[in-house]
């Protein structure tokens, strides 16, 4: 486990890597905490999600403090 720094982390704040079933996999956490109570948007979700795959991460966990907004359809 590897702790970033606190700012500019490039959208992960804690890097997990592990072995299962014999292959290595490196996961991302990104923890939103918030003074503010403001809920985190689909906008901080769809960045994590770009991170993982352009850096072909085995995914990812986004935790926050004070939960998330409604997520908007993609139709």
């Amino acid at each position: 486990m590897t702790l970033t720094p606190g700012s500019r982390d490039g959208g992960k704040d804690v890097i997990l890597e592990c072995e299962f079933a014999g292959k290595q996999a490196t996961y991302y956490v990104e923890i939103m905490h918030w003074r503010s109570s403001a809920r985190v948007g689909t906008d901080a979700v769809e960045k994590l999600l770009k991170v993982i795959v352009r850096e072909e991460k085995a995914g990812s966990l986004f935790l926050s403090t004070y939960g998330f907004t409604e997520m908007r359809s993609s139709s």
